[in-house]
């Protein structure tokens, strides 16, 4: 089983005569004819990345590796950049392994606040869109684990040069039910929620639209 795998993969892949896969073309607004493609703006490395997932289904990690040469940012990008090149030609199986992979580097132990705020940067220097599987992994592990790094001056310009970038955490906070993670703060709804002592839990302020603020234990 293993074997035979291996060889239609291997044989099916570049094989312009059986090849069945189709990617999205377009050019001057208009859907591309022609049965082949010349690439100048995509890294041709991610491109033949893309091309043996679609025949495979194999997320070679290894290769990104070596491609990233030990540099960890490096490594970030192509990750970002994969999910990119599946969004624009339009392969929505790549998102999920690109999004996985991404996130485990995200939340590695050589990970840190600089490494993630450069990867939501680079990804959203280039995203017009909101709510993106990519996107809603890098806002959920910056809430997650960064949440402090919020209530920065810094943080403010990065939201305000990176407007999605602020659609996506207003969004993940939107959706969140009862129990709020808000800028580092808890929202708890009086009308929804029991504040328990067993949560060890400050009120900081009461009374603004039948609402209770509160400071948690664990920031």
């Amino acid at each position: 089983m293993a074997n035979t795998f291996s060889v239609s993969s291997t044989t099916l892949f570049n094989n312009h005569i059986l090849s069945d896969i189709k990617l999205k073309q377009i050019y001057k607004d208009t859907e591309a004819t022609e049965s082949s493609m010349e690439l100048h703006h995509d890294p041709s490395e991610l491109f033949e990345f893309m091309l043996k997932f679609m025949y495979s289904d194999n997320y070679d990690k290894d290769v990104l590796a070596k491609l990233a040469a030990g540099d960890m940012n490096e490594r970030g990008f192509l990750s970002s950049n994969i999910y990119g090149l599946a969004d624009k030609y339009d392969v929505p199986k790549l998102y999920k392994p690109a999004c996985e992979d991404l996130e485990v580097l995200l939340l590695g132990g050589a990970s840190n606040w600089k490494f993630v705020s450069t990867m939501a940067t680079q990804y959203y220097e280039n995203q017009p869109k909101a709510d993106t599987p990519m996107g809603r992994v890098i806002v959920s592990v910056i809430l997650a684990n960064y949440v402090d790094k919020i209530h920065t001056a810094d943080f403010e310009k990065t939201l305000l040069a990176y407007p999605v970038l602020a659609a996506d955490i207003a969004l993940n906070l939107q959706r969140k039910k009862h129990l709020n993670v808000m800028l580092g703060y808890t929202l708890i709804t009086r009308n929804c929620c029991r504040i328990k002592s067993a949560l060890n839990l400050t009120v900081l302020r009461r009374g603004y639209l039948g609402h209770v603020i509160v400071r948690t234990a664990r920031r």
